[in-house]
């Protein structure tokens, strides 16, 4: 463009000195030979119009027997009811057939917005998940985190399926807390439908949550007032994020056992479950563990990511008291305490906190591509 050359004498000029092997940058010919617009394949334009062919033909030789037919009887006898339906049958498996081909290169096929696009081409896919699969991918994903679990309660946080053993890695309490959170997700899913999974899947599943969230109790302390809070072993300061993903496992597992049929060998004599110690022990928690969660939120609504080993939270600088996914999760179990727990005096409290996190998050990633757009992200998880 220096030189005063349209891009057809440019594009030429690098194709030539790539084939003699010139000084130029190779990158640089190729960067400029490929951002020349490319004439639509032949074979694709001929897919394109043979599928719209096919469909007006399909339509126009429908129309025609439906007329021949009313034409040659004057009433509608049951051979002509059988030849509609026969009609309409193969209408309908044609079309069908040649949908994808209509949503891709027909109907669509002007349009710019990359929605519509991406609309265009997952039609093309037409399985969707049915309740089987979804059993069947719930049922696998239930066993690998039993499987995982260890004797004091926390799960195996990563595997090396070259050799099957876990590496030693440094554990982290986020990820603990979400994989129990998840579990307690699994454990809801088949208290709503025993009649889907095996029967002894639900004393397995009880039996693992107990057992995790005695791990999580036996790593809490408790403040003067009873408020109890977790410091994760050999961790310095605890985490919001933490905290919240346990009472909202605890409150999954509370609202799974609120009615139905008990799990086998769980409160025998008991006429529901939260007349048992256990589930004393699990309402006692919730109780606890939420009377510190609110003691993190600030007046303004906004939340400390982190507190510290004696139970102060940490309120440092303003970049750094905050977390955009700690504040989602944690707003996250605010409701659903106030819903699931009914807890009504939360509610004013969830419409502060929701409108702080949206102005601060919202805010910082208007017009912003980078770390404000970031954070509206991890806060969105959550949050939305």
């Amino acid at each position: 463009s220096s030189a005063g050359h349209d891009r057809s004498q440019c594009r030429e000029c690098c194709q030539h000195n790539l084939r003699q092997d010139s000084f130029l940058p190779a990158a640089l010919c190729t960067a400029m030979v490929e951002t020349e617009p490319r004439e639509p394949k032949r074979q694709e334009v001929e897919v394109e119009s043979r599928g719209k062919t096919r469909v007006r033909a399909y339509v126009w030789w429908y129309k025609r027997i439906l007329t021949s037919l009313r034409s040659s009887s004057g009433v509608i006898t049951p051979l002509f009811t059988s030849l509609v339906v026969l009609a309409l049958s193969v209408l309908v498996g044609l079309f069908l057939y040649a949908t994808p081909v209509i949503l891709s290169n027909g109907l669509l096929s002007n349009s710019s917005d990359p929605t519509i696009w991406r609309v265009a081409s997952a039609a093309k896919c037409r399985q969707f998940l049915n309740l089987t699969q979804h059993v069947e991918s719930l049922l696998l994903a239930a066993h690998f985190v039993l499987y995982s679990q260890r004797v004091e309660g926390h799960f195996i946080p990563q595997y090396n399926f070259e050799d099957r053993v876990a590496p030693d890695v440094q554990e982290d309490e986020v990820q603990q807390s979400n994989v129990l959170l998840t579990l307690a997700q699994f454990y809801r899913e088949v208290r709503r439908r025993p009649d889907k999974f095996p029967t002894g899947l639900q004393t397995r599943m009880h039996e693992a949550l107990l057992l995790s969230f005695s791990f999580w109790e036996a790593n809490s302390r408790s403040t003067k007032s009873g408020a109890r809070y977790i410091i994760y072993p050999r961790a310095q300061i605890g985490r919001l994020e933490t905290l919240s993903q346990v009472i909202l496992a605890l409150l999954h597992f509370h609202r799974s056992l609120e009615a139905g049929v008990l799990p086998r060998g769980v409160g025998i004599n008991a006429p529901s479950f939260f007349q048992t110690s256990q589930g004393w022990r699990v309402k006692q928690a919730l109780d606890d563990y939420s009377a510190y969660f609110l003691r993190l939120r600030l007046s303004s609504g906004r939340f400390v990511r982190t507190l510290e080993a004696n139970g102060r939270p940490r309120k440092q600088h303003k970049l750094k008291m905050h977390e955009a996914s700690s504040e989602g999760t944690a707003l996250l179990a605010m409701v659903s305490l106030a819903k699931f727990y009914r807890r009504g005096d939360l509610w004013q409290k969830v419409r502060e906190s929701a409108r702080a996190m949206m102005d601060a998050y919202g805010a910082s990633s208007a017009g912003e591509e980078g770390e404000g757009r970031s954070e509206l992200r991890d806060f969105y998880e959550h949050g939305a």
